[in-house]
């Protein structure tokens, strides 16, 4: 069984997006160019790029005063990027570990020191949360703006120890490849495979940096190794029994994982006789790979109990079901599934004001700030919104029509949308 209702799934609406950490956003929406274009710069102060003059126009009035002053203070030299320049509220613009008035460091002569302090990348330091997570009656957990947001800001900020600095969401445990693309990409920074391949049934790598870090790989091989032989007509588990596995294996190990999954909202009230099945196969199948996978382990004991339970077993697949995101590429083609908790509590609207985006870092991009290069989601605003406004994300395609969009989200999410749209 795959994750069939996961959000993100189906959001053509909203893109989902993939970069690289070197990708330039625009400073209006705060996403990235589309195919075969390049970003227009701002032509007075060079510090802002934009898709086109409707961006520049819907960025103005806030970009304005910074523009004159860096025009006047360096019009000579480009000063550097950052994506989320307008997450002002709140925070102070850091540069090079240093708070700064200006966005960037200059010598007394009004130069950069160096050529690889002009091309380093402008960091935020929050001086508070730009959102918090709020219990709204009827909705349950909610994320809710604490200041004013615009267009292309982040409102996950790192006050929260699993959101980095730029806003990147950390999965919970480390994602898992969609079955068709285990033989042609990464299974751990889900980059596209090159000329180095693993020879592995299950896992391929882009290099060896994603094979050593990978610490599921050999356990989860001679798993399946194990299970082939005395099944011969098993086949391969699913990515949801993966992820099931992965999450059990972790919570037994870290108690921090154990804490944030429990947090997760579940909903067992509305499921129907066949869901009840499904959920319980899944964790028939996960209970079998752990045995192979961690045979004395606390991870193989909890699986055996939730298969014994089904009450129990239902709440933790409800759990994945209704937190878990589709990680797509660019052109919205779903590749993987994870569960990012700081990024779960955001609830869904028709009419959004907020859209995730996932990030693909390969070995050795800029991994001072990152333990590992697994794929990181942010959530970007694509509207503006007020101090006390919810920040919200769509679950569905919101071109659709309603009665598609009540069918998905019912069946999906159990619960009936009842926003503007």
């Amino acid at each position: 069984m795959n994750i069939k209702g996961i959000r993100g799934k189906s959001r053509s609406a909203l893109p989902l997006l993939t970069f690289s950490s070197t990708t330039m956003n625009c400073s209006a929406c705060g996403l990235p160019p589309i195919v075969n274009q390049r970003l227009k710069q701002c032509k007075r102060c060079k510090a802002a790029w934009y898709h086109g003059i409707e961006c520049q126009k819907q960025h103005y009035p806030v970009h304005k005063h910074e523009c004159r002053r860096l025009a006047s203070s360096c019009s000579s030299v480009a000063a550097p990027v950052a994506d989320n320049v307008t997450t002002t509220s709140g925070s102070t613009f850091v540069y090079d570990g240093c708070a700064k008035d200006s966005t960037h460091k200059v010598s007394p002569d009004g130069t950069f020191a160096s050529k690889d302090e002009r091309r380093q990348k402008l960091r935020i330091e929050y001086t508070h949360p730009l959102s918090e997570c709020q219990v709204q009656e009827g909705k349950g957990r909610s994320l809710i703006a604490t200041t004013e947001l615009y267009i292309g800001c982040h409102p996950l900020n790192p006050v929260n120890k699993g959101i980095s600095s730029d806003g990147w969401c950390q999965p919970l445990v480390p994602p898992v490849l969609m079955e068709e693309e285990r033989q042609s990409r990464c299974s751990y920074c889900f980059k596209r495979l090159g000329d180095y391949r693993s020879s592995l049934s299950m896992h391929n790598y882009c290099s060896k940096q994603c094979k050593e870090k990978d610490e599921n790989c050999y356990m989860e091989e001679n798993a399946v190794q194990y299970i082939t032989q005395m099944f011969p007509n098993a086949g391969h588990p699913s990515p949801t029994v993966l992820l099931c596995s992965r999450i059990l294996h972790y919570s037994s190990k870290t108690p921090e994982v154990a804490r944030k999954f429990e947090q997760l909202c579940f909903n067992t009230n509305d499921l129907s006789e066949k869901d009840k099945e499904e959920y319980l196969q899944v964790m028939r199948n996960c209970s079998k790979l752990l045995r192979f996978f961690d045979p004395y382990g606390e991870a193989c004991d909890k699986a055996r109990i939730l298969t014994e339970r089904p009450s129990e077993g239902y709440k933790f697949m409800s759990r994945i079901m209704l937190n878990g995101f589709t990680i797509s590429t660019l052109d919205q083609q779903g590749v993987g599934i994870g569960i990012y908790p700081e990024a779960s509590m955001i609830n869904h609207s028709c009419r959004p004001n907020a859209v995730q985006s996932f990030y693909f870092f390969p070995p050795g991009d800029d991994e001072q700030e990152r333990k590992s290069n697994v794929p990181m989601l942010q959530i970007t605003m694509c509207q503006k919104v007020s101090a006390g406004e919810e920040i919200t994300i769509s679950y569905c395609d919101c071109a659709s029509p309603t009665y598609k969009r009540r069918k998905e989200l019912w069946e999906g999410y159990k619960f009936h949308c009842y926003c503007p749209w």
